[in-house]
């Protein structure tokens, strides 16, 4: 078995979302095509950024920078060329870690390479998670397009990794200054959803919680006003957080207060119900939760 290296370097992984659903809509031919284009974009700009593409696999790219920062600028980049081009809406979803790993016959190992590939499968389609090992190291001294993302539970690792999220263009507009200071609520490490009578348990080793029309969520949910993939509950900053990526929003409602979010966030806290789409009116689609440890209450979006 020939000798690995040691390397200390920055790993990337930009990985193709829904994948199978590409190849369930357009058929066989057609979704390899546009996979296969996409793939070779996304290591073009990669190598145009000072990176090394290790290989490209199936839906991913694997990669590693010397330099950070390239990395980060590399991520905006596919996002911008891939994502936003397809008329098919393809997009990626990519992880950054930095640390050391092992180098062997043009691949790369090692923990460093896996947390990268969890980051990967945690992101949602368009966005980009960083590891505080690559913030730490960036050559850089003023980044406006990175913000914290929180510490999220990954599979494998016995504690939270502290995460950043990557800004598109998109988002940097809609960054404002912080609005009035929420109430503090002490934070939870479990949470008890109700649906139609099932009793769901999550805790603080929780990844992502999908709920849609889909089959691979968590929760299925069949209404029209329910898109495939409308809201995911996942664990950051130890506390438990409804992330909307729909079309038509998610309403949170805690203590007679009601809040709409549209591809944005908020902290659950105590107890409280949460309706996908313009389900409000249908108590048959209300999702009750409590988050033990904390009163009522919730964040405003961000």
């Amino acid at each position: 078995m020939p000798e690995a290296a040691a390397v200390t370097t920055t790993v990337m992984i930009a990985d193709i979302c829904d994948s199978t659903l590409l190849f369930s809509q357009l058929g066989d031919e057609k979704a390899f095509a546009l996979i296969k284009e996409a793939l070779k974009e996304a290591a073009r700009l990669v190598q145009r950024h000072d990176g090394l593409v290790l290989r490209t696999k199936g839906d991913d790219v694997l990669c590693m920078f010397s330099d950070a920062f390239n990395a980060l600028q590399a991520s905006m980049a596919i996002h911008e060329a891939v994502d936003s081009r397809h008329a098919h809406k393809l997009a990626m979803s990519i992880g950054i870690n930095s640390g050391p790993a092992l180098l062997s016959e043009g691949d790369i190992l090692g923990d460093t390479v896996n947390i990268a590939a969890r980051l990967s499968a945690f992101a949602k389609a368009g966005q980009t998670l960083v590891s505080s090992s690559t913030i730490d190291i960036l050559s850089q001294p003023s980044i406006s397009f990175i913000r914290p993302f929180g510490e999220i539970s990954l599979k494998g690792k016995s504690t939270p990794v502290s995460t950043f999220e990557v800004l598109s263009e998109s988002d940097k507009d809609e960054i404002t200054q912080a609005g009035p200071t929420p109430l503090v609520f002490p934070r939870s490490s479990q949470i008890s959803l109700r649906f139609q009578g099932r009793e769901i348990q999550l805790d603080y080793l929780l990844t992502r919680f999908r709920m849609g029309r889909s089959p691979d969520c968590e929760l299925v949910m069949e209404h029209p006003l329910i898109t495939r993939h409308h809201a995911e509950i996942s664990y950051q900053d130890n506390e438990f957080v409804l992330h909307d990526f729909s079309t038509n929003g998610t309403e949170l409602i805690v203590s007679g207060r009601s809040i709409n979010l549209h591809h944005k966030q908020a902290a659950l806290r105590g107890s409280g119900s949460i309706f996908l789409g313009r389900t409000t009116y249908n108590r048959k689609f209300e999702i009750a939760f409590h988050a033990s440890g904390g009163t009522r209450g919730f964040y405003p979006p961000v």
